[in-house]
């Protein structure tokens, strides 16, 4: 038997209508809190705006007996060293739902992409955040946006959903997207190219 920890009365809701599945927290947070990741220095008498950020996909992981439990690691960022990679998804396949996991640079190992063997395991838990492709603006076109990334070079590993609940398929890479600016780098991604 898995002890979940507590449950405070938090409950999940999702865009399908599903909704107050109980999310618990590790017992072990409450001995030694939740994970933060990175640093930043503030100057003598100056400010440092940083910005906290994780990603649900990887945090909340759904459990054999429909509840599910939160694990996030949280990652501090210095807002200004930060800019975001966010494009569409061009020749996709209507019938597919494809998310893009950010991987620093030659980080992402294929093992990533096999299905969990534990409960509780989520696929491509390394990736620094991830979104799901969408027509965020009603005009016919799938894009994405990740979020928060450190200046540096990343690989986007392109997946897409296979039937079983939850389950991802690893469909195609775009290697050393160099992200340069705080601001946003644009990359399309052709379907077709990749062979999806």
């Amino acid at each position: 038997m898995i002890f979940l920890g507590s449950n405070p009365g938090c409950y999940d809701s999702f865009n399908d209508g599903t909704e107050d599945s109980p999310i618990y927290i590790p017992a072990s947070a409450e001995e030694v809190g939740f994970k933060f990741t990175g640093s930043f220095e503030v100057p003598v008498n100056g400010t440092v705006d940083i910005v906290t950020d994780f990603d649900v996909r990887k945090s909340l992981r759904l459990l054999n007996s429909g509840s599910y439990y939160l694990q996030p690691t949280v990652r501090m960022l210095i807002t200004s060293e930060t800019g975001n990679i966010a494009g569409s998804i061009l020749n996709p396949d209507s019938e597919k739902e494809y998310i893009v996991f950010a991987y620093l640079a030659d980080s992402y190992d294929s093992s990533e992409a096999d299905l969990p063997i534990e409960e509780g395991e989520v696929q491509f838990a390394n990736a620094e955040t991830s979104d799901l492709v969408e027509d965020l603006d009603s005009d016919g076109t799938q894009e994405f946006s990740l979020a928060y990334l450190v200046l540096d070079s990343y690989d986007l590993v392109i997946t897409q959903k296979k039937l079983e609940e939850g389950v991802l398929e690893y469909v195609g890479i775009i290697e050393d997207v160099l992200l340069d600016v705080n601001g946003t780098k644009t990359v399309n991604i052709d379907c077709e190219a990749l062979s999806l």
